[in-house]
Order: structure tokens, then C-alpha cells, then sequence
């Protein structure tokens, strides 16, 4: 389904958060198990074949501090980052401005990657507002 979507819509890059090292170091019991049994090798495999049959690139990013800054925030890194913003799973609230904590996450991603390319950011208006997809 992404590989279609980009295609029809003409996106030639997937930006996708890049996540090792992020279990190393770290002992948080249950939630450690977890994420060690999650495939993300296979996902990330999958996902890269399926966006080259159509030519089009995936790039994976670091994501420090990604979900703990504000769309808002002039950098993302830990001296913009707020774990208090994280009111429940799924919502981030900065001031008066509610987001879906994941779409947060993925916009920051977003911008790490726009500046490392030294590229400009996106409007992030639509992120109080995500549609839901069913694949």
C-alpha cells in the first residue's frame, strides 16, 4: 500500500525512522522484550524492495528526541524536549494545540531529514487533524 500511494501520488522518497541502538543500554524490562521480538530488520527489508520496484528512495533517520519536541520547537534535541508534553499514549499537547503523539514523532523525523539536506521545513498545520488509513 505505501509504495502504491507514493507512486500515484509521485514521491520519490520515503523518509522512515531509523531505530537501532534504540533497546542498547536500556533496561525496561517487559517493554524490552517487546521491542527485541518486533521485526523491524524484515519490516524495513520488505518495505525498501517494495518502494525500488517503483524507483523511489527510503531513507532512514535517527530519531533523538523526535516525539519529545514540539512541532513547534525550534530544534529538535534535548534542550527543546518535554516528556510532559506526552500526556497519554497517542496525544501530545503543547499549550493549546493537541496532536496525535505519533504523527508528532514522524514530523519531527521529517525535519531531522530536511536538516541534515539543508532543506526547509513543512507546515505542520494538518497534524491536529490526521485521517485514518485501513490497509
Amino acid at each position: 500500500y505505501i509504495a502504491d500511494y507514493c507512486h500515484e501520488n509521485d514521491i520519490n522518497t520515503v523518509v522512515v525512522g531509523d531505530i537501532r541502538g534504540i533497546r542498547e543500554n536500556k533496561n525496561i524490562g517487559r517493554n524490552n522484550q517487546q521491542l527485541h521480538s518486533l521485526p523491524y530488520k524484515i519490516v524495513y527489508s520488505l518495505l525498501d524492495y517494495k518502494l525500488r520496484l517503483y524507483g523511489i528512495e527510503m531513507v532512514k533517520q535517527k530519531e533523538y528526541y523526535s516525539s519529545k519536541c514540539s512541532p513547534n520547537s525550534k530544534d529538535i534535541s534535548k534542550k527543546y524536549a518535554s516528556k510532559t508534553n506526552r500526556k497519554h499514549r497517542g496525544l501530545y499537547v503543547d499549550g493549546n494545540n493537541i496532536y496525535n503523539a505519533d504523527c508528532v514523532g514522524a514530523y519531527n523525523i521529517l525535519r531531522l531529514y530536511l536538516k541534515k539536506m539543508k532543506k526547509d521545513h513543512i507546515d505542520y498545520g494538518n497534524l491536529c487533524s490526521p485521517i485514518n488509513v485501513t490497509v
